[in-house]
This record gives structure tokens, sequence and C-alpha cells, in this order.
């Protein structure tokens, strides 16, 4: 089988092969993140699943052993890297990549995470503990509550008004379902559910 194993490397700092990153800086403070494929001679096919923000980000030598990406929005990237792709040999691999905030320090998953996150030594499947450090962080540092983040309960997601805007949604005609709302631009809202 084509071996998918990859590496992120940025200003020569790199955790190893297949480990998760959650400390990549902006393009403007350490330069563009590269990956680097672990075996030549195959066929490499790299992209970026659902970036945050609206806007694509592109990959320089896509269907190179080394593949690299100018990243200046904070969150979280889901990297897959296809080997031999289309070949009956053909391996995935996707690791998490993670841009953090400025003020908290901390990064966001990345949109229908589900790939494992090792950047902290012990594997951690999808969003949830991203997602549990960011809540403690607002507990901590802005206070209790729902930190005046507003919250709807009602059969009907809400259309959040401003770009930037945040909300919690109790789905009233789905068990009580409990999401986070966020809506990224006109006419791009995302949401992640919570319980």
């Amino acid at each position: 089988m084509a071996d998918a194993s990859f590496q992120m490397v940025q200003n020569g700092a790199t955790p190893g092969v297949d480990v998760a990153r959650r400390d990549i800086q902006p393009n403007s403070v350490l330069g563009p993140v590269s990956f680097e494929a672990q075996t030549a001679g195959l066929t490499y096919k790299w992209s970026v699943i659902q970036p945050p923000g609206t806007i694509p980000v592109p990959l320089v030598g896509a269907t190179s052993q080394i593949c690299t990406m100018a990243v200046e929005q904070p969150g979280g990237y889901s990297v897959k890297l296809i080997t031999n792709e289309g070949q009956p040999s053909e391996n995935i691999k996707i690791l998490y990549m993670g841009l953090p905030f400025a003020l908290s320090g901390l990064p966001a998953p990345a949109l229908n995470e589900t790939n494992i996150d090792n950047s902290i030594g012990t594997p951690e499947l999808g969003w949830w503990e991203k997602m549990f450090l960011w809540m403690s962080w607002v507990e901590a540092n802005i206070g209790g509550g729902s930190a005046g983040i507003p919250t709807y309960s009602q059969g009907i997601e809400p259309i959040l008004a401003n770009n930037g805007d945040v909300a919690f949604w109790i789905n009233t005609s789905d068990v009580n379902r409990t999401w986070l709302l966020y809506r990224r631009g006109a006419g791009d809202q995302v949401k992640v559910e919570l319980t």
C-alpha cells in the first residue's frame, strides 16, 4: 500500500511525521507551511478540507511530494493527502492543523472535524476537546453563563444578522439538540452540534 505519511513544517520546526499541529502562525509572521510526504516516487494530491472563513486557501505544488500553503485566517484546517490516486494501493491521510486566535491563543476545531488530532500527545477524535478548551477560556476570561452570546430556543435555525455573529441554538423541534452558530459571511452560516 502507498504510504501517505506526512509532516507539517513551518520555519524549520516540525513535531514529527503524522503529528497534527496547533501552533501554526500566520504566513506574515513565520512564512508558509510546508507539507512533506515521506515516501518519494508516488503520485500525490494535497487538499484542504473546508478551511475556516470564506476565502479558499491556495496550495502551491498540490500534486508534488512537497506542497506549501500561506495561511492567515485563524481557525482549524483539515489537511488531506492522497498517494497513488486512483490506484489499487491508494492511501489517504488527514491531519488537523490549527492557527490559534490571537487573544485566547487557542485554535478552533476544523469544520466537520473527525480526523485524529494528536498534537498534544494523546490522540483526540473530532472537535469536542478544542471546543471544551475554548469554552473554558471564555468562562475564565469573559465570565460565566453564555458570556453574552445570545441563545435561541426554537424549532427553526435562526439566521444571524451580521458577519462574525455567534449564537447558541436549542432546536426545540429535535429533542433540544444544541448547536453553536457562526455567520462567516452573507449567506454563509455554519453550525457545530454541542450535545
